[in-house]
């Protein structure tokens, strides 16, 4: 005997109001030359981020958008940095004088104490002075 578990878009759509619109979204970047994960704290992860030199500043988008219903093969709700589907929170970093190198990029939505995700890089990303290194990046609902 099969059965089959359907979540309707609504459901989708109420739990991605929940959890991300209107709240705050802060992408930086770190060196962390110890054992920090996703499971550490921002404020251990903090005390290894980039300084403000060298034209090196946190992306931050003030208030996340409405998302909208991807009801194409991905059939999940998705929340970018503009209202709508198919949209992506685009977090450039434009290096100036001495450029900056980082081996991380934590993610944060809200005013949690830990972060909604972290990326490593391996090796590390030097960006030079005049470089742009941009993240694009997707928050969402899936039913997986």
């Amino acid at each position: 005997m099969a059965i089959t578990t359907a979540i309707s878009t609504e459901e989708f759509k109420r739990i991605a109001q929940l959890a991300y619109e209107g709240l705050p979204c802060v992408v930086s970047l770190h060196n962390n030359a110890g054992g920090l994960t996703a499971e550490s704290t921002l404020a251990d992860w903090d005390a290894v981020k980039l300084p403000a030199t060298n034209g090196y500043a946190d992306f931050t988008v003030a208030s996340l958008p409405a998302g909208g219903l991807d009801a194409g093969s991905d059939d999940r709700w998705e929340i970018g940095g503009t209202a709508g589907a198919n949209t992506y929170v685009e977090a450039a970093f434009t290096a100036e004088g001495a450029g900056f190198t980082f081996d991380t990029v934590v993610i944060r939505v809200g005013t949690g104490l830990y972060p909604h995700s972290v990326l490593v890089e391996s090796p590390a990303i030097t960006v030079a002075a005049g470089q742009t290194q941009t993240y694009r990046i997707q928050l969402l609902i899936d039913n997986i």
